[in-house]
C-alpha cells in the first residue's frame, strides 16, 4: 500500500540527488540501516500487528473475505472478492484513491485459486486511516 507510509528513510538528504539505480541503492541502504537500528524482531512484530489489524478491519467489508487466519503473524493480507466484484476492479478503485494493492492471478496458484484475489501488503508506518480508506474502496463495489 503506497499511501500512508511514514517514518525515516523517506528519500531525503543526499539520496535525493542520486539518479537511476544509484537512488535505489541509497534507498536500500537507508532501509537496511533502519532495520538494523530498530531490530529485525521489532520490525517483524510491528508488521505482524499491522497485518492482524488490517485483516480484522477488512474481513467482511463489502463481502470481501480474508484468506489467512486473522491472527497470522504476517503483514500480507489476501482478500477473496464477493460475487459481483473482482480483484481487478477493486485494484482500479484503490489506484484512484492512491492506494497500491496487487492482484494475484489464478495462474500463480492454479490448484488453489478459482479467481484472482487481492493482495494487500502494508509497509511499516501504514496508518489506520489508510486501512480505513482501503475498507471504503472495498465497500464501494
Amino acid at each position: 500500500m503506497g499511501a500512508g507510509r511514514g517514518g525515516a528513510g523517506g528519500g531525503g538528504g543526499a539520496f535525493r540527488e542520486l539518479g537511476g539505480s544509484r537512488r535505489g541503492e541509497g534507498g536500500l541502504a537507508a532501509a537496511v540501516e533502519e532495520l538494523h537500528a530498530l531490530g529485525p524482531s521489532a520490525v517483524h512484530a510491528h508488521l505482524a500487528e499491522l497485518g492482524r489489524t488490517a485483516r480484522a478491519l477488512l474481513d467482511g467489508v463489502g463481502g470481501w473475505r480474508v484468506a489467512e487466519p486473522l491472527d497470522e503473524p504476517s503483514a500480507l493480507v489476501t482478500l477473496a472478492p464477493p460475487p459481483g466484484d473482482s480483484a481487478e476492479r477493486a485494484a482500479a478503485r484503490a489506484a484512484e484513491a492512491s492506494l497500491l494493492v496487487g492482484v494475484v492471478p489464478t495462474a500463480r496458484a492454479p490448484l488453489h485459486l478459482r479467481e484472482p484475489v487481492l493482495r494487500v501488503s502494508p509497509p511499516p508506518g501504514t496508518s489506520l486511516d489508510t486501512l480505513r480508506a482501503l475498507a471504503g474502496v472495498l465497500a464501494a463495489a
